[in-house]
């Protein structure tokens, strides 16, 4: 898909700029669903250079940058592979990601992974053999082993599989990864004693670059005028009451300013190493919802947001938890 590419650069601010040689190539579609896939590293258009695309890197190191400066130990070199494919497909099975792992991205704060996303008019970009050869070759060369070298010999010898495919490379290490796994013994068998596998978090991950802020759109005076009129109707509706919804539970909005974020000093806490100590504040008089710098966003609506009015039945995210506001 590289190919499909004009120019590449890492510009001084910290958005990954690419210019696409031709307008046409370009897909809306799978553009529209970027923005709604947490997995996508959020990424903004030129409206004045349709060619332009901007991708925010910002509190992100590469994956090659962290395999580079980790040593995996025995069975962890499994786990972090099953990690990274598991994550990588979720979203290339639905949209072209580029299979590369100097424009994969970890976050430092719990390794959430995000993946460049080209808008692409591509055909099977899910089954592109030599792409997946290539892969699996940079994993096994940024790859550093203390010890444990199974999952390094199975990568290569999938290489040479005439029929490989990233899904049967996936189910492969799952497969290898269990038959390493220390069996429970039958004390433990029998007083159900077994433990869950808790999910892989990396270790060890390299702090960021740190980049100038920067924003790429500045909101319309007619938006910002808008808003403050919404706001101010909001003051008169004070009695109205709002909620944000996860499945079964329901959590009412309380105090005028209702903090979101990991820890208990929160109106509402999400035990989650992807949420920031103090994530996000929702306004109850203004009904805005504001991400307090978090590390890994706030999404309204699948995009992202520094600060919005939220409307009844609007779908919002804190890094990876979503809910639905209510507003009665």
């Amino acid at each position: 898909m590289e190919e499909r590419f004009q120019d590449m650069k890492l510009r001084e601010d910290g958005f990954l700029e690419i210019e696409l040689k031709s307008a046409d190539d370009f897909d809306d579609y799978i553009y529209q669903k970027m923005q709604k896939d947490n997995g996508c590293l959020p990424c903004v258009r030129d409206h004045h250079n349709t060619k332009k695309l901007y991708y925010d890197t910002k509190g992100y190191v590469s994956l090659c940058t962290y395999m580079h400066s980790h040593i995996f130990e025995a069975q962890e070199s499994c786990e972090f592979l099953i990690y990274v494919l598991e994550s990588m497909l979720s979203v290339n099975t639905s949209k072209p990601v580029m299979m590369n792992i100097e424009y994969m991205y970890m976050h430092h704060e719990g390794g959430l992974l995000r993946f460049l996303v080209l808008p692409l008019c591509v055909d099977k970009w899910a089954f592109q053999k030599a792409e997946s050869v290539a892969f699996l070759g940079q994993l096994m060369e940024a790859m550093r082993l203390q010890e444990g070298y199974e999952a390094f010999g199975y990568l290569a010898y999938m290489q040479k599989y005439e029929e490989m495919t990233l899904p049967m490379v996936l189910q492969g290490l799952h497969d290898l990864h269990e038959h390493g796994k220390k069996k429970p013994t039958l004390f433990q068998r029998l007083l159900h004693l077994e433990k869950e596998e808790a999910p892989y978090v990396p270790k060890d991950i390299p702090f960021p670059k740190a980049y100038p802020q920067l924003q790429i759109r500045e909101p319309s005076e007619e938006y910002r005028t808008q808003t403050a009129i919404y706001g101010e109707t909001m003051v008169l509706c004070a009695d109205e009451q709002s909620f944000f919804v996860q499945g079964e539970q329901r959590y009412q909005v309380k105090s005028e300013c209702y903090r979101i974020g990991r820890t208990k000093d929160n109106e509402l806490c999400i035990d989650s190493v992807y949420i920031s100590s103090h994530h996000a504040c929702f306004y109850k008089n203004t009904m805005e919802l504001e991400d307090l710098s978090s590390s890994n966003g706030t999404f309204v609506n699948g995009v992202r947001i520094h600060k919005q009015v939220l409307q009844d039945g609007d779908q919002v995210t804190f890094a990876q938890d979503s809910f639905q506001f209510i507003k009665r």
